[in-house]
């Protein structure tokens, strides 16, 4: 899963300076995943959002 979200980031949302590392995505997935939304289409992920986080 971790691949195809950064695939959907770095390459499409934002540039290479801009974007997730592949450490940086699964320490979010870890520890805010509440904050995450996933779409799949046939268990692929199409889209995903990640939004904010409030304490």
């Amino acid at each position: 899963m971790i691949g195809l979200m950064l695939f959907v980031s770095n390459k499409i949302n934002f540039s290479p300076e801009e974007a997730a590392t592949p450490e940086a995505l699964a320490e979010r997935l870890e520890t805010i995943c509440d904050t995450f939304l996933i779409a799949e289409i046939d268990g692929t992920v199409a889209c995903y959002i990640e939004g904010p986080v409030i304490s």
